[in-house]
C-alpha cells in the first residue's frame, strides 16, 4: 500500500488504499506495528487533508480500537492523541467551509480516543487535554452527526471514576459541556418559523433533541444542582432571542427527572431556590423581553417546566396559586391546551393538600 498512497496523484485511489489499510487491523495489524511502519508519516500527513482526512482518521479510528494483549504504550497511544490534538484549526476551518466528511472522520476518532483508551485521555496529559477542547468545540458543531458524535465522547468519559481523572475533567469540564449543549445544541435553528417552511425535518430535530437530553442528565450526574444554576444564568442573558428562551427552559425540563431524585438535602434547597426564583421573577410573569413574550414554543417550553418542577410546590406552598394562575390561561388556548393540561395536571397532584386547604383558591379553579 506504501506505494500507491505516497506516490498517486489520484485522490480516489488513495482513499481506496486508506481504507484496505484500516482492514487490515481485523488480522493482526496493530497501533503500534502502524506507528513503526513507513506508512505512519504518511498516513500523518493525510489527517491534514480536506479530501483524505476522513478515511485517514478511519485508520487510526481502527487503530485505537484494536486492543492487544498486553497493552500497548501510552507513548505510542499518545502519537495518535497528538495527531488529533493538531488538527483542531483544521477542524474549524472545515466546519465553516461545509467539509462534513473532514469532521465526521476527525469527530469520529476523538469519540473513539475516549471510549477506547479513557484510562489514558482522562488523565488530561500532554495532548490529551488539548483533544478534550476539541471536542467541546465537535459536541457544538451545527451539524448534528458530528455533535452527537462529541456527545459520546463525554459520555465515555462518565464511565471513568473521578479520582481518576484529571481535577479539569471532573466538574469544570461538565460546566462546559452543560453551556454548550444549553445555549447551542438545545436550540431551534436562527432562521426557524415553522416546520413547513423549515429546511430541517420535525422528526430528525426531536431525535436529535433527545440525544442532547441524555448528554444534559450525563452533565446532571456530575453537577447535581449546580447544573440547574448554571442554565438559569444562560436564561438571564437570553435577552430578546426567543430560541435562547426556549432552548434554556428545555434544558431545565431535561434536568428536573435527574434532579428530582437528589437526596442530599442542601442540593434540595438549592434546586428550590433556583426554581422559586425562576418562577417568581421569570416564568409566572412572563417576563421574556420583545418576541419571546410572545412566541408559542417559549411558552410550550415553560409550561413544561412547571409541569416537570411541581414537586417544588411541596416544599414552598406559596408557588401553589400563582402556578395556577400561570397556567390555567393556556388551557383555552388550542395551540398550547396539552402543554397547559399536562402542567395543571402536575401541579394539582403535587399540591392538592394545598389547594383543598385553601377554600379561596379551591373555588377559583372551580
Amino acid at each position: 500500500l506504501q506505494g500507491p498512497l505516497v506516490s498517486a496523484g489520484d485522490p480516489a485511489l488513495q482513499a481506496k488504499c486508506l481504507q484496505a489499510l484500516a482492514g487490515w487491523f481485523q488480522f493482526g495489524m496493530t497501533l503500534t506495528s502502524m506507528s513503526e511502519s513507513p506508512l505512519f508519516p504518511a498516513l500523518s500527513e493525510f489527517t491534514r487533508s480536506p479530501l483524505l482526512g476522513r478515511y485517514a482518521f478511519e485508520v487510526l479510528e481502527a487503530a485505537v480500537s484494536t486492543l492487544t494483549h498486553p497493552p500497548e504504550s501510552e507513548e505510542v497511544v499518545l502519537r495518535v492523541v497528538s495527531l488529533v490534538a493538531v488538527a483542531a484549526p483544521l477542524f474549524r476551518e472545515a466546519a465553516a467551509a461545509g467539509q462534513d466528511d473532514y469532521c465526521m472522520g476527525l469527530a469520529g476518532i476523538t469519540r473513539t480516543l475516549m471510549e477506547k483508551r479513557s484510562e489514558i485521555m482522562a488523565k488530561g496529559e500532554g495532548p490529551a487535554m488539548a483533544v478534550c477542547d476539541l471536542a467541546l468545540e465537535i459536541t457544538g458543531c451545527a451539524r448534528r452527526g458530528v455533535s452527537e458524535l462529541g456527545m459520546e465522547f463525554w459520555e465515555a468519559l462518565q464511565t471513568v471514576e473521578m479520582e481518576d481523572r484529571h481535577p479539569m475533567l471532573r466538574q469544570p469540564a461538565f460546566m462546559k459541556v452543560l453551556e454548550v449543549l444549553a445555549s447551542r445544541c438545545a436550540r431551534y435553528p436562527d432562521d426557524f418559523v415553522d416546520w413547513e417552511s423549515a429546511d430541517d425535518e420535525q422528526d430528525d430535530f426531536k431525535a436529535y433533541r433527545r440525544r442532547v437530553e441524555d448528554a444534559v442528565l450525563d452533565c446532571c450526574v456530575c453537577l447535581r444542582s449546580q447544573s440547574l444554576r448554571l442554565v438559569c444564568d444562560i436564561a438571564a442573558k437570553a435577552g430578546a432571542c426567543w430560541q435562547a428562551w426556549e432552548g434554556s427552559f428545555y434544558t431545565m425540563s431535561c434536568l428536573a427527572g435527574e434532579l428530582s431524585t437528589l437526596e442530599v438535602a442542601a442540593e434540595r434547597r438549592a434546586v428550590l431556590d433556583y426554581i422559586t426564583a425562576l418562577f417568581n421573577q421569570c416564568i409566572f410573569p412572563a417576563a421574556y423581553p420583545g418576541e419571546p413574550n410572545n412566541h408559542i414554543l417559549v411558552h410550550a417550553a415553560a409550561l413544561s417546566v412547571v409541569e416537570k418542577y411541581a414537586k417544588c410546590l411541596q416544599m414552598n406552598p406559596a408557588l401553589c396559586q400563582p402556578a395556577l394562575l400561570y397556567v390555567m390561561p393556556w388551557l383555552f388556548d388550542e395551540r398550547l391546551a396539552e402543554a397547559a393540561a399536562r402542567a395543571f395536571e402536575r401541579v394539582c397532584a403535587r399540591a392538592d393538600n394545598i389547594i383543598q386547604d385553601d377554600v379561596n383558591l379551591l373555588e377559583g379553579i372551580i
